[in-house]
């Protein structure tokens, strides 16, 4: 199926907002944070990256098919990268203009380091796609 890369990276960023804020209503955010460490956003976070990496491979196969493998591989890393920052860029604005809302659906970074781990988390996803494509 040609398209199932695309097919794929859209369910993905369809299904991680409603993850998030299930697990949101069910409080499992706020247990994680009182317990010291919220693993399940940087879950949705991967998940991100590997929708992001799944996407832009689909598109460079689709568009530009002759590029080469690095090329391929430094465009997946450019693009996780910029779309996580473009995002942590966003929940930050969040935190400051729309602060009650952010907080109350943990919409925001708590500081640079968990904004940080946010970023590392979508690299890790999109890494993931290219170690699972170049070993097929």
């Amino acid at each position: 199926m040609k398209n199932l890369k695309l097919y794929v990276s859209i369910v993905i960023l369809l299904a991680v907002p409603v993850l998030h804020f299930t697990f949101n209503y069910l409080g499992v955010y706020d247990n994680q944070i009182t317990n010291g460490f919220v693993w399940v956003d940087n879950l949705l976070h991967a998940f991100v990256g590997i929708a992001c990496a799944l996407f832009i491979l689909w598109y460079i196969e689709k568009y530009k098919s002759n590029k080469s493998y690095w090329y391929k591989r430094i465009a997946v890393i450019i693009t996780v990268l910029v779309v996580s920052l473009m995002w942590e860029i966003v929940e930050r604005g969040m935190l400051e203009l729309f602060t009650t809302y952010a907080k109350e659906y943990k919409i925001y970074s708590s500081s640079i380091k968990e904004a940080g781990t946010d970023i590392f988390s979508n690299l890790i996803g999109g890494l993931l796609v290219l170690f699972i494509k170049h070993n097929k």
